[in-house]
């Protein structure tokens, strides 16, 4: 039998048409196999890992493993800020327990000046009173007036460990929108980087470069976690006569200030600016402050990049820097340094409130003549 030259099934044997067949399909496997091995090779070396179809960087995974630890900071500021509200409840419980004792003291002392009363009921009268007098004393001690809660002891320690719960998660919080944010800057820059484009193929290569779908829903909750904790109004606390506000410097460290309603300058203490990791150019402009007793301290003017209170973030803020020597003069917040923004203080409520200043009312226009 005499083979014709043609077309493969024209006359060949069905052996060697599949025989073919076979091996034109595995040189087309091998080569695509190739350019898929030379596509996964230049897509890790910008630091993306392979999930499937999908290619994320590196740095997403250790995001998402990362956060996982807000919850837990997360939960325990809501702890403290149901503890908090509890001992709300519980001073202005025993606070009314207060007024009645005081009311029964009062009625006892009208009784027991009564002239017809014997002198065996005086006596029993007299140790009741002192008895609810000693009562009075303790609770003193120890409850406020609804009015002025801070004033009790155990209400300013459950403001103060709430307002330290809610100081934690902030710089947990930042920290992490942070990284978030350069991980989706970094997204855009591979989305236009032409070698990428090119290893990731046409719409048939099925290859798709991140941010995962988890990481999406993520930063989307750390969003709206925000929203609710850089919020208004603030909580506050008071201590020897002084308001303390908690402010966010540089967007990543939370400390309480003492606040000045009509300080004109912004004053860091140098172990609240060590701790916060925020450097002061020893070639910065001097400034001499004297404190109340007449002494001098020698501080460095400089400039915040941010100051966050509440949902407000101030910029380039002005600050004095105070030496280790001037640590006695504290950290203060300048109600007249807000930037158009004043903070008023609810001592009711133990809370504060960041507003913009009033526009100043446009000119009257000039009477027609």
């Amino acid at each position: 039998m005499r083979w014709r030259l043609g077309p493969p099934h024209y006359g060949w044997p069905k052996v060697l048409r599949q025989t073919l067949s076979l091996l034109v399909v595995a040189c087309l496997a091998a080569a695509t196999s190739l350019a898929n091995a030379e596509d996964f090779a230049r897509l890790a070396a910008t630091g993306l890992l392979r999930q499937g179809n999908l290619w994320v960087l590196k740095e997403e995974s250790d995001w998402l493993a990362r956060i996982a630890r807000l919850r837990p900071l997360e939960k325990s500021a809501l702890s403290a800020q149901q503890k908090y509200a509890a001992e709300l409840l519980h001073n202005e419980r025993r606070f009314g327990e207060l007024e009645q004792l005081r009311r029964q003291v009062q009625e006892l002392q009208r009784l027991a000046a009564g002239t017809e009363v014997s002198k065996g009921t005086k006596a029993r009268l007299a140790d009741q009173i002192r008895a609810n007098q000693q009562l009075i004393a303790t609770l003193e001690k120890e409850v406020a007036d609804p009015r002025e809660a801070d004033r009790s002891p155990s209400v300013r320690q459950a403001l103060i460990d709430w307002i330290d719960r809610r100081a934690e998660l902030a710089e947990a919080l930042l920290a992490d929108r942070g990284l978030a944010a350069s991980l989706a800057a970094r997204y855009a820059e591979l989305q236009r980087d032409p070698g990428v484009l090119a290893a990731l193929g046409d719409v048939a290569a099925r290859r798709r470069l991140g941010p995962s779908r988890t990481f999406e829903l993520q930063a989307a909750a750390l969003d709206k976690l925000a929203t609710n904790l850089f919020s208004q109004p603030l909580p506050v606390y008071r201590q020897h006569g002084i308001w303390h506000v908690n402010v966010v410097l540089e967007e990543r460290a939370a400390r309480t200030l003492n606040f000045s309603p009509n300080g004109t300058e912004h004053f860091l203490a140098a172990s609240l600016l060590e701790s916060a990791g925020i450097s002061v150019d020893p070639h910065a402009p001097d400034i001499l402050i004297q404190s109340s007793g007449g002494r001098t301290v020698c501080g460095k003017r400089i400039v915040l990049a941010n100051l966050r209170i509440g949902n407000v973030v101030f910029t380039k803020v002005a600050a004095v820097a105070l030496p280790p020597e001037g640590e006695d003069l504290g950290s203060v917040l300048a109600g007249k340094q807000l930037a158009g923004h004043r903070l008023d203080i609810d001592p009711a409520r133990l809370e504060a409130h960041l507003t913009p200043n009033a526009a100043p009312p446009e000119p009257a226009a000039a009477p027609n003549r």
